[in-house]
């Protein structure tokens, strides 16, 4: 997975238990801080009694070189630097989604767009699943030195080395598994009423919405599985 919780090699952490009193960093309100609270949540460890300090990732490359920082729940590639280093995972978000708190990335669309023009809408995600699709039958061909990497370095601004390390830590459902209950057919409603209350307490939004299935569809990724 390619967000985890790493811990410093000599910060004396072996178990989740010795996470109290340390310093983690984490962006605050974004999913590694999301996963962050579930897996505390789930330990049985009160927020409160570590140490949660709002860092990017850049910033926590550069405070774990420091050692100003116990551990960090992050993305690569600074998870990836922080491995490199000695740092020890003590668990990865696939992991914290299995206890109730999965994180992922979607595309969106605004409704007035979708209805204006839904051939454009199916046809993207037409491309998009065809490209998970060859993705997932042919991933290890995806090299830095790639097609289809520098296609996204270019578009995304990353770098194309660092490109590989990122796709292989997520996992991409394929179009049938995205229309299903589990995903747009329910399930990523849930999520987003979920991740809805923990932006609601961290202050970044006002309310949460009553329901959340009226802003989820299934009818693109349908369509697109028609359309093969």
């Amino acid at each position: 997975m390619s967000e985890a919780l790493v811990v410093r090699r000599g910060a004396h952490i072996d178990k989740p238990a010795d996470l109290v009193g340390k310093t983690i960093a984490t962006p605050y309100a974004s999913n590694c801080h999301y996963a962050l609270l579930a897996a505390l949540k789930h330990w049985g460890i009160d927020a409160q009694r570590v140490k949660i300090v709002n860092l990017g990732p850049t910033e926590i490359v550069a405070a774990w070189a420091r050692g100003v920082i116990d551990a960090a729940y992050t993305w690569d590639p600074a998870l990836g630097r922080a491995k490199a280093s000695g740092g020890k995972v003590l668990v990865d978000s696939a992991e914290v989604g299995k206890w109730g708190a999965p994180t992922f990335d979607l595309w969106a669309v605004r409704s007035d767009f979708a209805q204006a023009h839904p051939d454009f809408v199916s046809k993207f995600v037409k491309v998009t699943t065809q490209a998970i699709a060859d993705y997932r039958a042919n991933g290890k061909a995806w090299t830095s030195a790639s097609r289809q990497v520098a296609e996204i370095s270019r578009l995304s601004g990353a770098a194309a080395g660092d490109i590989a390390q990122l796709l292989a830590g997520n996992l991409y459902p394929s179009a049938a598994e995205q229309a299903s209950p589990e995903l747009l057919g329910g399930g990523t409603a849930d999520a987003i009423a979920s991740t809805a209350r923990f932006l609601k307490e961290q202050r970044k939004i006002d309310r949460v919405l009553p329901d959340y299935r009226p802003t989820v569809t299934d009818r693109f990724v349908r369509a697109a599985i028609a359309a093969r």
